[in-house]
């Protein structure tokens, strides 16, 4: 049984490297698995909120609770990845752990 990928980055049609990769990593994973999973897409508020297939929530990064709307729909894959940028460069994104203050 093919493993379901959940992944969570931004995604086409945000215009950056990270949704560059998201998008061709989910096509690999199509073509080596037979992709059974979803997109979780963080988008910016200047970014175009269209989705596109394979997203199955799009998260608006200004949301103040939208993490747990990304997280009930990344709770049906057996597998999550968060894709970011490396801690010195995220603006962002943060991880969230359960029971975890949220910040404001």
């Amino acid at each position: 049984m093919a493993v379901r990928y959940g992944l969570l980055s931004t995604h086409p049609p945000t215009r950056c490297g990270l949704a560059t990769f998201n998008a061709a990593l989910a096509a690999q994973l199509m073509v080596a698995d037979g992709w059974s999973g979803g997109i979780v897409r963080v988008t910016a508020d200047d970014d175009d909120q269209h989705s596109v297939p394979g997203v199955v929530h799009t998260w608006p990064a200004g949301s103040v609770a939208g993490w747990l709307d990304a997280a009930e729909a990344l709770n049906v894959f057996e597998a999550t990845l968060r894709i970011s940028e490396p801690l010195q460069q995220r603006r962002r994104l943060r991880t969230i752990r359960p029971g975890q203050p949220l910040a404001l």
